[in-house]
């Protein structure tokens, strides 16, 4: 987001090529464009990515906005607004995110309807966001993966992990990484091989923040 004219631009990093949208401005409300001071916080973007072959999502954490846009879109289209999808990230050309408590969603997108969020895959526990417990949502290797991080009250972090099992729409239990590294931040994940990175350890979980805080 270009903070001094609020217009979006997704850049190609390997032919340099960039494709310029529509100003992130037109997606707040009246309130929001009033608080200038605050433009930059509320369109920051946490989640960025492919939901078709043509159409690009983009989530805007602090707006509660999830909308899509395609190149020469004169505007934007919301896709939804209010709830709290995080994180979210695009896999295999589709962009998903968690619900607030039930599900890994998927943007659906078609001719004849208007970019809609679907189920993906339920989750396996309600996930409360009151609580300090997070999930993560990750590519590894090819396989999207979801990382729950358990964080009770008086008893050490516990973390599980699952495979998004895309065809079933649920969440199979899996032990291990697949030999893989996984580091997850507040907003991203990333799967990492140790025979690319020898200094790190495999089917391990490195955390990007502090504890259950």
């Amino acid at each position: 987001v270009d903070m001094a004219t609020y217009v979006v631009r997704l850049l190609n990093p390997f032919t340099r090529q960039a494709a310029k949208f529509p100003p992130a401005t037109t997606l707040m409300n009246q309130r929001d464009l009033g608080r200038i001071h605050m433009r930059m916080v509320l369109l920051s973007v946490s989640g960025a990515g492919l939901a078709d072959d043509t159409t690009v999502a983009v989530h805007f954490h602090m707006m509660r906005t999830l909308a899509v846009v395609k190149p020469g879109d004169v505007h934007w289209t919301v896709v939804d607004r209010g709830k709290l999808l995080f994180p979210a990230m695009s896999f295999a050309g589709r962009f998903y995110c968690c619900a607030t408590d039930h599900a890994v969603m998927v943007v659906e997108t078609s001719a004849d309807r208007p970019p809609r969020l679907a189920l993906a895959a339920e989750l396996i526990r309600p996930f409360g966001r009151i609580m300090m417990d997070t999930v993560h949502l990750v590519d590894n290797d090819g396989e999207l993966m979801l990382v729950d991080r358990e964080c009770p009250i008086n008893s050490g972090i516990k973390y599980n992990v699952h495979r998004v099992d895309l065809d079933a729409r649920k969440m199979l239990p899996v032990r291990g990484l697949g030999g893989r590294a996984v580091f997850i931040g507040t907003e991203l994940s990333l799967s990492v091989s140790p025979l690319v990175f020898p200094s790190i350890s495999a089917d391990t979980i490195y955390l990007g923040f502090e504890g259950c805080m």
